[in-house]
């Protein structure tokens, strides 16, 4: 990859063209060090129920691995209302991996049907997936009533 073919990738950002133009100088040397830079720009994330199942979630976490090559995991606190108003926190397990946009298309439809089966099996109301790339992203919710 050439210093000029990150011209486009950075104009997707919110950074300014002098920014840009100081940085292209700034990594060419780290480019040229690497022979082999790939460009994963396309993520998906699971948002996945951890205190119902450990288990479950570390299966999730393998499928995604076997999938992308690799998963980032990180702890958030979700919340929800029931149906008398009352808001509830429940722990939340965000399974999150990098994609090409090849293998993105190719395995969007594994993923949401590995979200979708754990949020029939944790009877979850829902399940809730997000999409993306460098332009931005999307909450997919799997409902599964």
């Amino acid at each position: 990859m050439n210093p000029e073919d990150l011209q486009p990738i950075l104009a997707q950002f919110p950074i300014s063209t002098a920014t840009a133009s100081h940085l292209l100088p700034t990594i060419e040397p780290v480019i040229n060090c690497y022979s082999n830079i790939h460009l994963l720009d396309h993520h998906i994330t699971v948002y996945a129920p951890y205190s119902e199942s450990p288990t479950a979630i570390a299966r999730i976490q393998s499928q995604m691995c076997e999938l992308f090559g690799g998963v980032t995991s990180m702890f958030v606190i979700g919340g929800w209302l029931d149906q008398q108003g009352n808001l509830i926190n429940e722990d939340i397990l965000m399974i999150k991996s990098f994609a090409t946009a090849t293998t993105f298309a190719n395995c969007l439809a594994t993923v949401l049907a590995i979200a979708h089966e754990m949020g029939v099996n944790l009877n979850q109301e829902a399940v809730s997936v997000e999409i993306g790339n460098s332009q931005g992203s999307l909450m997919l919710l799997l409902a599964n009533h």
